[in-house]
């Protein structure tokens, strides 16, 4: 007996046509739409042998990937956050006026927050930071943050243009609401960056074709969602290894997985192959998934920190991938060890 159009859906959806899964009571929601995505990567990169990948059920951000964040003033913006002036008043719950073209927003109690990670050295997590730069001289700033753990710090710290200030830590990847900012002196254009110059977890790409509609992201959900890595290596050095497992939404979150939390799933319920074979992800709904989410947000690129060159640019606009990372929803996570390039097509 052949398996129900829907569950072939589900587990197989770039053989399938998307079908209309059951909406009560929105029952006008009709409306359908496939994507697929295909890259390719290399897992071995960076000097280091391991990399991660997870796979969530965002229709804006489906996809994380390790990547190098390059210690250079277009590699840093690409990740980073720009809010607009701070003068000496208090500005409260501030929004980004700019964002990089890859850096995404979570959003969780009514607020957007900032996605900071910390740096994978290829078996842990080491110490990560919120890095602030002023457009002018010698700042004062003020300001507070909460943690998605419920955490709160303030700092007031010192911004030199052209400077990095380290003014934070943490030893984990982490979401950051900015509640308040205050230039003590002057008025500063502030922007906020992750770390530079290493490897973390950030999405794989863009939202596709959200460029040339946003509809598919308004008010949407991911009704079938799985991706295929494909070794395409030269016969001769097909080596290397591929662990994952699922894991439920926040044991651990999927922006602070490890490969110890893999080792620590029972081997019934994880995998663990060669990495010439590849592997098939397979995101299955969940109660979270029957919620209609707004996915993506349009914002004006941030395309330099260097108070040498632009601030940003009003000719290009990208569009910002919205997770909602307290979301029940659980994820998939690969490691995958090894020299070998993989061809990646995930289908939505």
């Amino acid at each position: 007996m052949g398996l129900p159009p829907i569950a072939k859906t589900i587990m197989l959806p770039h053989e399938n046509p998307p079908i209309r899964l059951p909406t009560f009571p929105n029952l006008e929601r009709t409306a359908v739409c496939s994507f697929e995505t295909n890259m390719e990567t290399i897992s071995s990169q960076f000097g280091l042998s391991v990399r991660r990948y997870a796979l969530i059920r965002s229709p804006g951000a489906p996809f994380w990937l390790d990547q190098k964040v390059q210690d250079t003033d277009t590699s840093r913006a690409m990740y980073g956050y720009l809010f607009d002036a701070i003068s000496t008043l208090d500005t409260d719950n501030p929004t980004p006026y700019a964002v990089g073209s890859h850096a995404p927003l979570g959003y969780e109690g009514g607020d957007y927050w900032l996605y900071v990670p910390c740096v994978f050295d290829g078996t842990s997590l080491t110490t990560s930071a919120m890095h602030f730069h002023a457009e002018s001289n010698d700042i004062e700033m003020r300001y507070t943050c909460t943690y998605d753990d419920g955490s709160q710090s303030s700092f007031t710290q010192t911004i030199t243009t052209g400077t990095v200030i380290l003014t934070g830590a943490a030893t984990r990847s982490a979401w950051v609401r900015i509640d308040s900012m205050k230039a003590l002196s002057g008025l500063a254009r502030l922007v906020v960056f992750a770390i530079a110059g290493a490897r973390a977890l950030w999405p794989a790409f863009s939202p596709p074709q959200a460029n040339v509609s946003l509809a598919p992201y308004a008010s949407t959900r991911v009704t079938a969602l799985s991706l295929l890595a494909t070794n395409v290596s030269r016969v001769q050095i097909k080596q290397g290894t591929i662990t994952g497992a699922r894991f439920s939404s926040n044991t651990p979150a999927f922006w602070t997985v490890l490969p110890s939390h893999v080792n620590g799933v029972h081997p019934a319920e994880r995998y663990y192959g060669a990495a010439e074979n590849g592997a098939y992800l397979v995101a299955p709904p969940t109660q979270d998934s029957e919620m209609f989410r707004e996915s993506v947000l349009p914002f004006i690129t941030f395309d330099s920190c260097s108070s040498g060159g632009a601030w940003f640019t009003n000719a290009v606009t990208t569009y910002s991938p919205v997770v909602y990372f307290n979301s029940d929803d659980p994820f998939l996570s690969l490691f995958i060890s090894g020299k070998c390039p993989l061809m990646r097509r995930l289908w939505r």
